[in-house]
């Protein structure tokens, strides 16, 4: 089995439920009443899969306004950004865009994107529907949209294991690879020659 690291950083609006994701995501139980993160909070954690145990470094930044302006710099050497918005809130979904551009001006190239719909145990009519979400992960080329619900954990496993995948691609990527490449020139030999 594989070891591998991986730096995952979630952004999104102010109260859309990216700590108790990040909770549920540490195999934390679920809080009712959660404060808002002020700056950001990290914690490391494995994770383990089929393919090995992966130690998420993974950051929840807050989504105040008044933060905004530190978070790119929690983007150095992300892998993963997960954008949350809260599917019963309809502005977190459409500032979705503003986070985008952030990732693009901000974070590394090769950074793997997840759009996040969490809250989806309150669902309603004025709720972000899921097609809706779809379409916006497939307008940014997210690697995976989903909703979740950190309060009772629909869709967390497959969030943690899409974000496990992207670190054995990364190793994979970076390891030197066990091929050799021989090639052979042959010279003409001249008829002069001897080696008497």
């Amino acid at each position: 089995m594989n070891n591998a690291e991986l730096k995952v950083v979630l952004i999104g609006d102010s109260a859309v439920g990216k700590t108790s994701l990040f909770l549920r995501m540490k195999g934390d139980d679920f809080l009712d009443e959660q404060s808002p993160t002020i700056g950001v909070s990290c914690s490391i954690f494995p994770v383990s899969t089929e393919k090995g145990v992966v130690e998420f470094n993974m950051w929840d930044t807050a989504g105040q306004e008044r933060f905004r302006i530190i978070v790119p710099m929690y983007f150095r050497k992300a892998a993963v950004i997960l954008i949350v918005c809260d599917i019963s809130l309809r502005s977190s979904f459409e500032s979705i865009p503003e986070w985008v551009n952030l990732i693009r001006d901000k974070a590394p190239d090769d950074a793997k994107l997840i759009i996040v719909g969490n809250k989806c145990d309150l669902r309603n009519e004025s709720s972000v529907s899921l097609e809706e979400l779809c379409n916006m992960g497939e307008e940014y080329n997210a690697i995976l949209t989903l909703e979740t619900s950190a309060m009772n954990g629909i869709g967390i496993d497959l969030l943690k294991e899409t974000i496990a995948d992207q670190a054995f691609v990364v190793q994979s990527a970076t390891e030197p690879s066990n091929k050799v490449d021989i090639t052979t020139t042959e010279t003409p030999k001249d008829k002069n020659k001897s080696c008497c």
